[in-house]
Formats: C-alpha cells, sequence, structure tokens
C-alpha cells in the first residue's frame, strides 16, 4: 500500500478519537513507513519503540543515545498535539520522525537533521513532501512558566518548569544577571 493511501486510510472519519486506538494507529503509519524503507533499500530496517511523552510545542522527536558501542533509538511524539491534530499527525509528523531514524539507520549519524538524506528520504522513499515545522496551534501543549521575583523594582523572571523543579529540590540556585541576587518564587 502506498503511504499516501495509508494515509488517506486514517482520514478524519477514520482516525480514531479513542487514545488506544489512536496510539494503535500511529504504531502501523510507523511501520508503514519502515517496510517502505526497507523495500526500497533492500535491507530490513527495525521500527524503533514509539512512547507518546514528548511535551510543549514539539510534535515529535527522533532520539539516539549512544552508550559505548551501542546505541538506543526510539520516536517521542506529543500526545496532547497528536489528540488535538490527529491529521497533521498522520500526514506529516509520522513519516518526518521516521524518515529521521530511516536516514540516521541508512546514511549513519554525521548527517543533518533536515540535511539532503533526511529529504530525500521524505521524499522518494516515503512519498511526502519535507516540511521542517509543523503548523499546529500549540497553545494549549506549551510550556507552563513560574514566576520569579530579584532585587530590581518591578522585574519579574518567567522561569520553565524544569528551572523551576530544579528551584524546588534545592538542585540549582539562579541569578539575577542585573542585580545578581538569586530569584524568589512569586507563583505562576
Amino acid at each position: 500500500m502506498e503511504l499516501a493511501a495509508h494515509q488517506q486510510a486514517t482520514t478524519q472519519d477514520n482516525v480514531s478519537t479513542s487514545w488506544p486506538q489512536l496510539q494503535q494507529q500511529v504504531q502501523a503509519l510507523a511501520e508503514h513507513c519502515f517496510r517502505r524503507a526497507s523495500l526500497f533499500f533492500q535491507r530490513p530496517l527495525k521500527t524503533p519503540p514509539i512512547r507518546f511523552d514528548l511535551r510543549g510545542a514539539c510534535a515529535g522527536q527522533a532520539v539516539f543515545r549512544r552508550q559505548g558501542r551501542s546505541e538506543s533509538v526510539w520516536i517521542r511524539f506529543n500526545a496532547t498535539l497528536l489528540q488535538q491534530n490527529p491529521q497533521e499527525f498522520f500526514s506529516q509528523v509520522i513519516a518526518h520522525e521516521a524518515a529521521h531514524v530511516i536516514a540516521h539507520y541508512i546514511y549513519g549519524r554525521h548527517i543533518k537533521p533536515h540535511g539532503p538524506e533526511w529529504r530525500m528520504v521524505m521524499g522518494e522513499v516515503l512519498g511526502v513532501t519535507p516540511q521542517v515545522r509543523h503548523r499546529m496551534d500549540v497553545r494549549q501543549a506549551a510550556r507552563r512558566t513560574h514566576l520569579y521575583s530579584c532585587g530590581c523594582e518591578g522585574r519579574e523572571h518567567a522561569l520553565s518548569t524544569i528551572r523551576h523543579n530544579r528551584i524546588i529540590r534545592q538542585q540549582q540556585v539562579y541569578l539575577c544577571r542585573a542585580c545578581r541576587l538569586p530569584l524568589k518564587y512569586i507563583g505562576g
């Protein structure tokens, strides 16, 4: 089955609203991408594990971790953006992330993330027009910020949840660049 036909099989009418079924549809399309690439390159390419734990404005991420001579590969998707924009995921995001992994498998780790190898995999192998950025509304999935104050009058600092948690766990102290005093939590 062509990738376009597989994507059309997940049209608005066919995309499940049930979370387990939506996850299965994502897995099925990812496996289809890797089967197509295996046929194109005439070598077996394994579909990596898929996780739905990505947060923020990023829709997907191909992860490559090296430990010594071994390497772990997996794909992460943003569950919130997937549930809000299933059509964008099935038409672009899943193939986008699969293309990163396929290009990595075929051309190695020293290629540019959206370079000619990735573009070739997207266009020629998967038949999807390469797009580097998605066009989804990320306001609900965007990062939450936490407000802090310093010694400067009327000045507030917005810190990410990661930095906020480091302060709460007493792992880090952040200083104002202007007054050099430690930041104090005021809410948000």
